[in-house]
């Protein structure tokens, strides 16, 4: 009886332990680029540590994106940042890079990045954080920040909206 009870109380811990390791380990998961498609490369940065209004309490570099209910803020078209934020993409494509970060699409000018809007068939591994799936034809295509993405070798694409029918 004594060493069936070890043995539960072993099995408790060694329990608690896998559930504490995993409810710490299972934030840090993020995607990872495999592979690059023709005539694109994709370098994740990672480093320790449609339907627009301008947004009037935050003033007129942020927008407030309501299409298909998506319901969430990004910097306007236009606006420039110092540096790039963490986490962020580099997509090299055949008319220079592009940078991507949390469905935010950047160019480098000069010394800031810019808010741009990305060319059609650039892809990227994996989707903005904060997406909307949208179904044309039965089949699904993901949209964020007046931008549509649909699967494709390597990630997803971007791609022409969807014909409305």
């Amino acid at each position: 009886m004594r060493t069936a009870l070890r043995y539960a109380a072993q099995l408790a811990v060694w329990a608690g332990i896998a559930l504490a390791t995993a409810a710490i380990v299972a934030p840090l998961a993020h995607a990872e680029p495999h592979f690059a498609p023709r005539g694109e490369h994709f370098e994740p940065h990672f480093e320790p540590h449609g339907h627009f209004e301008p947004h009037h309490d935050f003033g007129p570099h942020v927008r407030f994106d309501d299409r298909f209910h998506h319901d969430h803020f990004y910097p306007a078209l236009g606006f420039a940042i110092g540096a790039l934020p963490l986490g962020y993409y580099t997509v090299h494509h055949f008319d220079g890079d592009y940078y991507f970060h949390a469905g935010v699409w950047y160019r480098h000018h000069g010394s800031n990045y810019v808010v741009v809007q990305p060319p059609y068939g650039v892809v990227i591994p994996v989707l903005p954080p904060d997406y909307t799936t949208v179904w044309s034809a039965g089949t699904p295509c993901y949209y964020a920040n007046g931008v549509y993405y649909a699967a494709a070798s390597g990630g997803y694409a971007v791609v022409q909206p969807p014909q409305p029918r």
